[in-house]
């Protein structure tokens, strides 16, 4: 007979099958909510086909609820408003490790702490955020003036490296921007100008922020680079929610229960778990005895080796299952 302490020491390994004052919280004019709100919402639309678990249905609300307003944008950079970057890394690390203990939604859950990563994502579009310019309340930036006026809603296009981590999507977007401004890339500068006149390396240009405020006063040019950042935002933001969504691994929900403390080697006895998933119907469990490494099998046969099962729907997360088996 097999004793209670071997078969409660089993080890359940579990895979998903995956298919292979910060920038834009103005609020001047701006009914609908802060930029950073609403390039939340436009990204976080278009990727919950791939990523359930953000969708409007599981933790939307939670994501871009973190990246909007002036107490959130505080908070994302680690507490100084002036601060034009933050602690993307420490978000990402606070947002896993609250999803493994179950924390998923609400203020500080996993997916709050995703909106306060993202938020210094999108913040990386604006150059002033990108070349470290000073410019916190009330010497507010006039491109983010700009493009709180004259926000377009679009959707964002996946941008994703399966190789990096959500958060280096913030030094990415950063990377870009810098290369833009330093050398008039992707967007052609006004006339006579080039863009470090309107943004260098920890301070405006020569003649101060000569940005022009709302899109009827500004150069083609201007209006031309507003859309872009706020199109390179929406991309970039993309691309680290996914591969948040990607590296959020399934849980096991319930520990292994058996039916009786001793396994009955005649009959055998019932041992039950629940997996939840975020992405995906698919995993792959193994079912492993700590004490001597060998996988679990079951009474048909099967051994629990990696073993393909599809999950049904859930409520904490899009997927889940509980099984029960005989060994």
């Amino acid at each position: 007979m097999i004793t209670m302490k071997r078969i409660l020491t089993a080890i359940i390994v579990v895979f998903s099958i995956h298919p292979a004052c910060g920038w834009w919280s103005e609020t001047i004019e701006d009914p609908l909510g802060d930029n950073h709100e609403r390039l939340s919402k436009d990204t976080l639309g278009a990727i919950t086909s791939v990523c359930p678990d953000m969708g409007a249905s599981f933790y939307y609300g939670d994501i871009w609820a973190a990246t909007e307003g002036s107490a959130d944008d505080t908070y994302a950079h680690g507490g100084n408003p002036a601060n034009n970057d933050g602690p993307a890394m420490g978000w990402w690390t606070n947002a896993l490790y609250e999803y493994k203990y179950f924390n998923f939604g609400g203020t500080y859950g996993a997916y709050w702490f995703l909106g306060s990563m993202v938020h210094l994502v999108e913040d990386m579009g604006v150059p002033a955020h990108a070349m470290n310019v000073p410019h916190a309340f009330p010497a507010l930036d006039n491109l983010e003036s700009n493009s709180a006026r004259n926000y377009t809603s679009s959707s964002a296009m996946l941008y994703y490296n399966a190789s990096n981590y959500p958060s280096d999507y913030k030094d990415f977007l950063k990377d870009y921007t810098q290369d833009i401004i330093n050398n008039d890339s992707e967007v052609s500068p006004p006339a006579g100008n080039s863009w470090n006149d309107f943004w260098a390396a920890g301070s405006y240009g020569p003649n101060g922020d000569m940005f022009h405020s709302t899109a009827l006063d500004a150069t083609a040019e201007e209006n031309a680079l507003v859309a872009h950042q706020l199109a390179s935002a929406r991309n970039y933001t993309s691309g680290a929610l996914l591969a948040a969504s990607k590296k959020l691994p399934p849980l096991v929900r319930t520990q292994l229960l058996l039916s009786a403390p001793v396994i009955n080697t005649e009959t055998g006895n019932n041992i039950s778990f629940k997996i939840i998933e975020n992405r995906t119907a698919a995993v792959k469990i193994s079912l492993v005895v700590a004490e001597t490494g060998q996988f679990v099998k079951d009474s048909s046969g099967k051994i629990w080796n990696q073993s393909e099962e599809i999950l049904g729907a859930d409520s904490e997360l899009p997927f889940g299952k509980i099984f029960n088996n005989i060994i």
